[in-house]
């Protein structure tokens, strides 16, 4: 196995321990309230959002990089698991945005955000098990 077919789950994790990160601060009652929490919560949304995007592209390219070298893995359900995953997160941003603009119509609907992210984070885990799988030619 080339060394590079290590940088897609290495990225992943990091981009799951920023995850945590958000839907921690999502989690808080007050950080929803203040201003500089709102903001850094937002931020880290979108980053997580693009970094989550960045992996997908990275794993698919990785994976033509390995079948260009004759070199096939099984990773049954991976991919639409991800894109799963990329449109939880892209809802929670959305939820997010809406509910920010407009507090009194969609106040509720922030409290939706850090779920959808934990849903994300869930399956997420699931994906690593499955390259686990995959790695051990399970």
């Amino acid at each position: 196995m080339p060394i590079y077919a290590f940088l897609h789950p290495v990225w992943q994790i990091g981009v799951f321990i920023l995850g945590i990160a958000v839907a921690q601060i999502g989690m808080r009652k007050k950080s929803l309230v203040k201003a500089f929490p709102l903001q850094r919560h937002r931020r880290l949304g979108w980053a997580f959002l693009i970094l989550i995007m960045v992996g997908a592209f990275l794993g698919k390219a990785i994976n033509n990089g390995l079948k260009a070298r004759a070199i096939h893995l099984r990773l049954t359900g991976h991919q639409p698991i991800g894109i799963i995953i990329i449109s939880l997160v892209a809802l929670g941003i959305i939820f997010s945005e809406v509910g920010i603009r407009n507090r009194g119509k969609f106040a509720g609907i922030l409290k939706w955000h850090p779920w959808l992210n934990i849903m994300a984070l869930g399956l997420l885990s699931a994906q690593t098990f499955i390259g686990i799988l995959a790695l051990l030619r399970i």
